[in-house]
């Protein structure tokens, strides 16, 4: 593990030194400068929390590791927190209950992936209300307070722990990823990338990681890309 006190951004380190980090290593700010989120959305950045960049050394598509880092961070937050119900929101978060509690985005780089994960760890909940949505943090999950490098250093030992799955059996990895997302079968809206809404139940995902949405005429689409608007009765 990488550690910086401040980085603009982990993910960018990861990217310019990848050749220099070892396979499942992470790269980690006590604080970033220019975090980023999936469709370039800005990620708040206080301290108090884990902000890792992963050097992945398989050339897989992107979603690869955002299935492999999402089942790493809940075997971490089951370590954390057991008992508590964090689950993956489709595509890239974990979340408990309507909030967000961490986000995640991938990219291939040409030898490799790189995964950021960003997980609200300490937030209290005077910073939770800056955040900009529905957010959570496992303290706010748990009333406890954590340690932020034992944390980074049990997300690292456990995302290696995946990265065989990743290599040698994705259907395994896939079966698992699949099973934590928690809003299959509920009935949510999805906010295209255009900002148009589509409505119906979380039919499921498919092996690629594309949601599947079935709307009340029966007829199933499949997205990429796109958002889950959790209702009020969903979850």
């Amino acid at each position: 593990m990488i550690f910086f006190d401040t980085l603009d951004s982990t993910n960018r380190y990861a990217k310019e030194h990848f050749g220099e980090l070892e396979d499942g290593e992470l790269v980690v700010a006590a604080t970033q400068t220019a975090g980023r989120g999936r469709l370039n959305r800005t990620w708040f950045s206080p301290r108090g929390n884990v902000y890792a960049s992963c050097a992945i050394r398989v050339k897989e598509s992107p979603f690869a590791g955002i299935e492999a880092c999402s089942v790493a961070l809940l075997d971490l937050l089951g370590e954390l927190a057991p008992g508590t119900p964090f689950y993956v929101k489709w595509p890239n978060d974990v979340f408990f209950g309507r909030a967000k509690v961490a986000g995640l985005l991938s990219e291939f780089t040409g030898a490799g992936l790189i995964v950021g994960i960003g997980l609200n760890l300490n937030m209290s909940e005077e910073e939770l209300a800056l955040a900009g949505q529905e957010a959570a943090s496992v303290r706010s999950a748990t009333g406890r307070t954590f340690d932020v490098m034992d944390c980074a250093s049990r997300l690292e030992r456990a995302i290696q722990g995946i990265l065989p799955l990743l290599r040698d059996d994705r259907p395994a990895l896939f079966a698992r990823w699949r099973a934590a997302n928690a809003l299959i079968g509920r009935d949510l809206d999805f906010v295209r990338t255009d900002g148009t809404v589509a409505s119906g139940v979380f039919h499921d995902v498919d092996a690629d990681g594309a949601l599947l949405l079935r709307t009340a005429d029966g007829a199933v689409t499949r997205y990429d890309c796109g958002d889950l608007r959790i209702r009020r009765d969903a979850i």
